[in-house]
């Protein structure tokens, strides 16, 4: 909310009563209260004071104050408020060989309460379980659109690699990602000693990727 506060008319006089209104068309007609609009009197200074809650979406906002005939116009900017939701994008559940870097990013976007998306805004991104890397360093920010990605080279260490992406302020679930490493072809094959068994031998063998 906003403090609007005005000392005196252009003229230097005190005032007695100012309107406020969001109501870009509206003429005074003498009712001190129409709708939404909002009356205050001036104190003994001749000064008249306000809250002013802007709406949900982001971008320009404006009031006016209106008395006698003389209009002062009041000019706010909605801002994306605190990350309430880190939305997966892109990049879910992809395969590839173990140590291979995935074909396509990583992707989340942040948004306020309201829906909004958060553009220039911090994320940290860290592998959770495996050795895997990622391509980019934390923080990386938000683009206008409120997405930020990464890249990720799967872990060798083993089948799943995890990847949880957080945001200074919020305070939601964990946001995570899973990807599982895809066996390749066998390149080694190894023979096991043979064991005796009652109704003969039995020889074992085993790949590895």
């Amino acid at each position: 909310s906003h403090l609007l506060t005005i000392k005196e008319g252009k003229d230097g006089t005190k005032l007695d009563q100012i309107l406020f209104t969001l109501d870009p068309n509206f003429i005074p007609s003498g009712i001190v209260s129409i709708g939404s609009q909002f009356v205050a009197r001036t104190d003994v200074n001749g000064e008249a004071a306000a809250t002013w809650t802007l709406g949900t979406t982001l971008g320009f906002n404006s009031a006016r104050a209106t008395f006698a005939g003389i209009t002062q116009e009041f000019i706010a900017t909605g801002t994306p408020g605190a990350p309430s939701e880190i939305a997966k994008v892109a990049g879910e559940n992809q395969n590839a060989l173990p140590g291979q870097q995935l074909a396509n990013p990583l992707v989340v976007e942040l948004r306020d309460e309201f829906g909004n998306v958060i553009p220039s805004h911090e994320t940290n991104w860290s592998v959770t379980q495996g050795n895997g890397t990622l391509g980019a360093s934390s923080p990386v920010f938000t683009d206008g659109s409120g997405q930020a990605q990464n890249t990720l080279t799967l872990s060798t260490d083993t089948p799943t690699t995890l990847v949880q992406v957080t945001a200074p302020g919020y305070i939601g679930p964990d946001v995570i990602f899973s990807m599982n490493a895809q066996a390749g072809n066998a390149d080694k094959i190894e023979k096991y000693r043979s064991e005796e068994r009652r109704g003969g031998k039995e020889c074992r063998s085993r790949w590895s990727p």
